[in-house]
């Protein structure tokens, strides 16, 4: 009895750390692939706009924990296919510094 119940127990340990490894790892691929593509800071103007973005982009650029800089747009609206809506939102970025900014090849 007492081997069977260290068995039973090794097992289950060895299922448990299995699992915690695998959502661990699922956790760091899902945070880079969400971190790809959404931006870690965003700035706003005060009226709907940031005025003089290309001189901000340039002070910001210089920080050294600083990887990407690039403006973008963007746009909520409603797509309606087969009598189905669905709230969408795009984003534009300015296409020459997409690739500061994104992981999509």
């Amino acid at each position: 009895m007492g081997i069977s119940s260290m068995l039973g127990v090794a097992l289950g340990v060895t299922a448990l750390i299995t699992v915690i490894s695998v959502m661990n790892g699922y956790e760091t691929e899902l945070r880079q692939r969400i971190l790809g593509v959404v931006s870690h800071v965003t700035l706003f103007g005060t009226q709907g706009g940031l005025h003089e973005w290309s001189d901000r982009r340039v002070q910001i650029s210089g920080l050294d924990e600083v990887n990407g800089v690039a403006p973008f747009i963007e746009l909520q609206g409603m797509l309606s296919a087969n009598g189905r809506n669905s709230a969408v939102m795009a984003r534009g970025v300015e296409p020459n510094l997409e690739s500061e900014v994104s992981d999509f090849p």
